[in-house]
């Protein structure tokens, strides 16, 4: 019988602890207000009442003053989550005639509240890192969530 006890409490007190579950990445999709914007390696004005919204069907609209701003076509955005960093598009899939709109590729991260886009103004080519070197045409944007309480 004390065996048996003994037993018992050995196998509780070795068994392994239950895990916290991983804890699901915030993602994109929400409500962002630039923090800072960087371009060619100098400090922008950030917007004051402007918002962009990422919505889970693709969808990038920008906000300002709590008005949605009409934009000649509409805007989308594809991620490629698995790749090292992960890849944003934004693109106007049928852009108005006679409009030009590339697409514009960049990079993204997301740490807590915290979007971090950079992306090559006019350029073909995508960024490999999160900066914006003087002279470049890499516009670094850190935006916040908004949260709604």
């Amino acid at each position: 019988m004390n065996t048996t006890i003994l037993l018992g409490v050995a196998l509780c007190v070795s068994a392994p602890t239950l895990k916290d579950p991983p804890k699901k990445e915030a993602g994109v999709v929400g409500e962002w207000v630039p923090e800072s914007m960087t371009l060619g390696g100098n400090k922008m004005t950030t917007p004051v009442g402007v918002r962009y919204e990422l919505t889970a069907d693709g969808q990038w609209i920008s906000h300002v003053e709590a008005t949605r701003v009409g934009m000649p076509a509409p805007r989308h955005y594809k991620l490629d989550a698995k790749a090292d960093p992960p890849t944003i598009d934004f693109i106007t899939p049928t852009p108005p005639e006679g409009a030009r709109t590339d697409p514009i590729f960049g990079i993204y991260k997301v740490e807590g509240d915290t979007l971090t886009v950079c992306y090559s103004i006019g350029g073909k080519d995508r960024p490999a890192k999160f900066e914006s070197l003087a002279g470049s045409r890499a516009m670094l944007m850190v935006l916040k969530r908004v949260r709604k309480d």
